[in-house]
């Protein structure tokens, strides 16, 4: 059980707002439905019948420019840690979403060419190492035809701007793939309600 709530003023409604419970170890096979509840009018849920198991907190339905800020069972911070559920129900968990998430907008320039690129990915790589392994920390968007894209309701902290020609999906997720990368990517560090701006030099298919 537990309680969502927003920090500071807002006139946004949370209604659509849902909390889901993913088990940690995602190379894991589920069965069955996962653990999800709607928040009611109060911002309060319960689930029944959850299983011992770790747990990854996410939070569904956020409105526009909102982020998780925390998520607190007591005193342990469950969004970076996970929720342990063993024998008998952990403390209630204290969900803070803040309406005050940051932006990043950019251009993703083809190096060979220097005229901007059109329909390509670019992605926002979490640099924090407990956030690498969750994707809600990632985020993409495709350029348009001037090659400009934005990226909304980002979770403020360090991250590297990519932009790939052609790029498997998720790609940016694996460690290994992104070793001899690292410094294609441009440093972006996000503040609440910060807004970057950003240019980036495209990566093309066989540089990867």
């Amino acid at each position: 059980s537990g309680r969502v709530r927003v920090e500071g003023e807002t006139t946004q409604s949370i209604a659509s707002v849902q909390v889901l419970l993913r088990p940690a170890e995602t190379g894991g096979l589920v069965f069955g439905p996962l653990p999800i509840q709607q928040v009611k009018p109060d911002g309060s849920f319960q689930m029944d019948d959850v299983g011992a198991d770790r747990y990854t907190v996410t939070i569904n339905g956020l409105p526009e420019s909102f982020y998780v800020k925390s998520v607190r069972s007591a005193d342990l911070d469950v969004l970076a840690g996970g929720l342990e559920i063993a024998g008998g129900s952990p403390a209630p968990l204290d969900v803070v979403l803040s309406p005050n998430a940051g932006q990043v907008t950019g251009t993703v320039l083809d190096p060979k060419t220097q005229k901007a690129a059109a329909a390509v990915m670019a992605v926002l790589v979490p640099q924090e190492k407990e956030r690498r392994d969750r994707e809600a920390f990632y985020q993409t968007a495709m350029t348009d035809v001037s090659g400009h894209f934005t990226l909304i309701s980002v979770v403020p902290g360090e991250y590297r701007v990519y932009a790939w020609e052609n790029v498997e999906y998720s790609a940016w997720m694996d460690p290994d793939f992104m070793k001899p990368l690292e410094s294609r990517g441009e440093a972006v560090s996000v503040s609440e309600g910060g807004r970057q701006a950003v240019q980036v030099n495209l990566i093309a298919a066989e540089a990867q």
